[in-house]
């Protein structure tokens, strides 16, 4: 009886954990995609307000202010369904190659957009269209090789050097924010729950305000692998990663269970095989 007992609060806690994850994991991603349509609807409303491109003088504000929300929303709509095409196809592809591949496709399907937001608007304002199709196709590769592809690149390099410069400084910062009994304990695991992180170390765990970014760029100096959207795990604590149902997850030396993204699976394995090949 008691076992049985013990098997459903067992089960009980292991559901309350999965479901506490999901729901704060969509609340994560639901923050991040709603913030970047809104950067998305802020520039739009500054296109309105300057009116680049000789708008201002063309058109009145509240065509203006279509215009250009339709162009910027438009745009950045586009861009997250090409960009969600390629992950599926190309998946196991560096972040920059990613991009690279996104460039061709986004060039063609943005500037058929544009020609028709174009043509909207002409008809609109009973006007002459006084852009072409070829015209923007062109604009929209030289605007993504020589400008979009540098920036992203230099981006993403000048994030990595400062993730190395401050790791050792960041971990110290990450500890710090411990209770007295974890202080100065490495951790194995973090876990994104909303704006808190939870960090586990061989002697608890505890749940303190810091992004999980910013928690990332902390442990940037020791080995481990973001095994999922929410969660990363020091490689050495990984005993193995297994399937259960559809999902897969790994399981820790300390009993904790971690998700396993699908996408992330491949690096997670490596990781471990690598892990292995070493400790041999």
């Amino acid at each position: 009886m008691k076992e049985r007992f013990h098997g459903i609060s067992k089960w009980r806690a292991a559901t309350v954990h999965w479901t506490r994850t999901v729901a704060l994991d969509f609340a994560r991603r639901f923050q991040v995609i709603h913030d970047r349509w809104l950067l998305a609807f802020v520039l739009g409303v500054g296109g309105a307000l300057i009116g680049p491109y000789g708008s201002f003088f063309t058109l009145e504000f509240w065509p203006r202010a279509i215009y250009w929300q339709a162009v910027v929303l438009g745009s950045f709509a586009n861009w997250r369904l090409i960009e969600a095409a390629v992950e599926r196809i190309v998946g196991e592809q560096s972040y920059i190659a990613k991009r690279v591949v996104v460039t061709a496709p986004f060039a063609i399907l943005n500037s058929t957009y544009i020609f028709g937001v174009h043509a909207v608007m002409a008809w609109l304002q009973n006007a002459e269209m006084r852009v072409g199709w070829p015209m923007l196709i062109v604009s929209h590769l030289k605007l993504s090789i020589l400008v979009v592809l540098p920036a992203i690149i230099i981006v993403r390099r000048m994030r990595g050097e400062l993730e190395s410069k401050v790791g050792g400084d960041a971990i110290v910062f990450l500890t710090e924010k411990l209770p007295g009994r974890l202080r100065g304990q490495k951790p194995y695991a973090l876990a994104a729950e909303g704006h808190y992180v939870r960090v586990h170390t061989p002697i608890g765990d505890e749940l303190i305000t810091m992004r999980f970014e910013d928690a990332l760029a902390a442990v940037v100096g020791i080995d481990g692998v973001q095994t999922h959207r929410s969660w990363w795990v020091a490689t050495a604590a990984v005993d193995e990663v297994r399937r259960t149902g559809s999902a897969y997850e790994a399981v820790l030396d300390s009993g904790l269970t971690v998700p396993v993204g699908r996408r992330r699976r491949s690096d997670v394995s490596k990781a471990l095989q690598q892990r292995r090949a070493d400790d041999q």
